[in-house]
């Protein structure tokens, strides 16, 4: 089946916020930080923030197959920077080049706005051997 990488719409939000929470879960595993009821309902909160793209310095795109999304990733602009900030792939649907088309579409955007360099932050050692596959990417040590 293909994927689809396109810019989210209404009917995403509950998948983008479970999505959002799932990110935030394992990113708090990776850093030995318990979860806190209150962070999740900020996940919540971020989900339905940044849904739609009506910022010109941030970008949120999701991964949809068979007319269901099924990951997301997300990016800022900082000055002549590109930052990926997160990119979240259901467990089932990982390591199949989802996350490698999400990156695709947000590089695009990237350079479209005339970015010098791609970084992503990375929590722990979450992500990083995905991220170390792009040797354009510079990686820093999230805290």
């Amino acid at each position: 089946m293909s994927v689809l990488v396109r810019e989210p719409e209404p009917k995403d939000l509950v998948h983008v916020t479970r999505y959002a929470i799932d990110w935030a879960k394992l990113v708090d595993e990776q850093m030995g930080e318990p979860q806190r009821t209150e962070q999740l309902r900020e996940r919540k909160d971020w989900a339905a923030e940044h849904l739609f793209n009506d910022q010109a310095d941030r970008r949120l795109f999701v991964a949809e197959m068979a007319g269901r999304m099924i990951g997301y990733i997300f990016g800022t602009l900082e000055d002549t920077e590109g930052w990926i900030r997160e990119i979240y792939v259901e467990e089932f649907y990982r390591r199949e080049g989802i996350g490698t088309q999400l990156m695709a579409s947000m590089r695009s955007w990237m350079e479209s706005q005339n970015i010098q360099s791609i970084h992503a932050e990375v929590p722990g050692s979450y992500g990083r051997e995905f991220f170390q596959t792009f040797n354009h990417i510079k990686i820093h040590t999230a805290k």
